[in-house]
C-alpha cells in the first residue's frame, strides 16, 4: 500500500508506472508490427484496423514514457526542496 509520509515521494511511489504494463506493452506493440509486416509481405495490403492498433501502441508507449519522465522531474525537484 502507498503510505504518505513525509519520507514517501507521492509523485514518484503514487503515480509511476508499473514495469510490467510497459513490458506488455512493448510484447504487444513488437506483435502488431511484426504481424503487419507479415500482412504487407504476404499480400502486400496492410490492414487499416492493424495499423490503428499499431498507432494507438505507439502513442501509449510515447505516452507513458513522457508521463514517467515527468514524474521523475517533480520527484527531483522535490527530493531537492
Amino acid at each position: 500500500m502507498l503510505q504518505l509520509d513525509g519520507n514517501k515521494n507521492f509523485w514518484k511511489n503514487g503515480l509511476s508506472v508499473d514495469e510490467s504494463r510497459v513490458s506488455i506493452l512493448m510484447i504487444f506493440l513488437i506483435l502488431f508490427l511484426s504481424t503487419i509486416l507479415y500482412s504487407y509481405v504476404d499480400k502486400g495490403v496492410v490492414n487499416n484496423e492493424l495499423l490503428e492498433v499499431a498507432k494507438t501502441l505507439i502513442y501509449a508507449v510515447a505516452g507513458i514514457n513522457g508521463i514517467s519522465y515527468f514524474t521523475n522531474k517533480v520527484g527531483e525537484y522535490d527530493d531537492r526542496v
